[in-house]
């Protein structure tokens, strides 16, 4: 089926006529399109092709009949979906968004690839307004829920840090009695949270109140380990604490479904991160942190965070983007972002975009004086840091995604 979806650059109902002759069973519509008399039959109009998506992949969610997860939260969805997919899929036929497909419209076309066969589908599911999850949790009706935190991120449509909470919390009410939540004991809002879980409660954390709890967080060259009930240690090659938390979470959801958590952990040992979050590679003796697919306050604080656990044997520097979708709180968000590099022991900061030199600044009263840098752009920032590093050197390079900071990194491997 094809549904004719108007975007901001170009309209579905201007494809309908090739995507019929190239094989299409039928498309929708909510305008008249020039199609050949012969294919007339198999053009369906309806009042908003997009409803019609959400509507009708609702129905086949239900003719489906398999178990959905849905995933929220400010930080780590997309890799907390990917842990849970990687883990059950060694067990059971699974399937999970492609990329980060977390609208309506992805959750739709995620629901859509379902085969009869499968068991498990692992969504994703985002929100920057009041009542997004909740639309979403419409069409997929997930039987288990996993909120990963509640950040800073979205505030220009949520408004607030509490506002961010409750958005999230639409997920909960969506769960009912038979259902279960997974709710992260670690995180500030998990008792706003907690209160709005109707069937089971499982807290996951490092707390010793965690009923699904990781304790003995050691840490290794490039990731962790922890040990969870029964004495299983999990060895999680990926960097940064937030992960181990992330990794809980998708440990949680596979012991509440029966596994072996001896099994799990030891399918957690392969895990690698998706593509542009937190991606360590090597150019000529410099290690290079690339983690340039979004950025919010918590995303930016564990990046920090996890990149000065980083063993560098010369100098630490980072190259920061803007944080985008903060509203009346972003001047004081990227402060605060300038003073938290500067306590971490970065050497040397690079500061790009409009609130560049809010960043700049605030990283200059806290102690890096003499060693900040700005900018409004990635492009000009990038041959001043390629001259700057060398081999022993370690760089994280982060921002939004409208910053395209891949741009340096593309400049440092050539």
């Amino acid at each position: 089926m094809f549904f004719a979806l108007a975007g901001a650059r170009c309209d579905g109902h201007d494809f309908v006529r090739p995507a019929l002759e190239r094989g299409a069973a039928c498309a929708v519509v909510s305008r008249d399109v020039d199609v050949p008399h012969a294919l007339r039959d198999r053009v369906v109009r309806v009042e908003d092709t997009r409803r019609a998506l959400s509507r009708s992949a609702r129905a086949y969610r239900r003719t489906w009949g398999g178990m959905v997860v849905a995933v929220t939260g400010s930080n780590g969805k997309t890799t907390t979906r990917e842990m849970i997919h990687h883990i059950l899929s060694a067990h059971m036929p699974c399937r999970r968004s492609p990329k980060s497909f977390n609208t309506d419209v992805g959750v739709s076309l995620t629901l859509f690839q379902a085969d009869p066969t499968d068991r498990v589908i692992v969504l994703e599911m985002g929100t920057n307004a009041p009542g997004e999850i909740a639309e979403l949790t419409q069409i997929a009706e997930p039987d288990l829920g996993v909120i990963t935190n509640i950040g800073e991120a979205h505030l220009e449509g949520l408004g607030s840090i509490e506002g961010v909470a409750t958005a999230k919390a639409e997920l909960l009410d969506a769960l009912g009695r038979d259902s279960a939540a997974f709710l992260n004991a670690d995180d500030p809002w998990f008792e706003f949270l907690s209160k709005r879980v109707r069937g089971k409660l499982i807290a996951y954390g490092t707390r010793r109140e965690a009923a699904f709890r990781g304790h003995d967080v050691q840490v290794f060259e490039g990731g962790h380990s922890f040990i969870i009930r029964g004495g299983t240690r999990v060895e999680l090659a990926v960097p940064g604490r937030h992960n181990v938390l992330n990794a809980l979470a998708a440990l949680a959801v596979a012991d509440h479904l029966g596994l072996c958590l001896s099994d799990a952990a030891a399918r957690m040992a392969a895990f690698r991160l998706p593509e542009m979050r937190y991606q360590v590679e090597q150019i000529r003796g410099i290690t290079v942190v690339f983690d340039g697919y979004n950025a919010n306050p918590g995303s930016m604080r564990a990046a920090i965070a996890a990149f000065s656990e980083t063993d560098v044997p010369g100098r630490r520097v980072a190259v920061l983007g803007d944080m985008n979708e903060l509203g009346i709180h972003s001047e004081q968000l990227h402060s605060a972002i300038g003073a938290e590099v500067a306590r971490s022991g970065v050497n040397e900061l690079w500061a790009v975009g409009k609130f560049a030199p809010l960043v700049a600044r605030s990283a200059e009263e806290n102690g890096l004086e003499g060693h900040v840098s700005q900018a409004d752009d990635v492009a000009p920032v990038a041959r001043h840091v390629c001259e700057y590093l060398q081999p022993g050197d370690a760089v994280l390079v982060k921002g939004s995604r409208t910053m395209k900071m891949e741009r340096l990194v593309e400049e440092l491997r050539k």
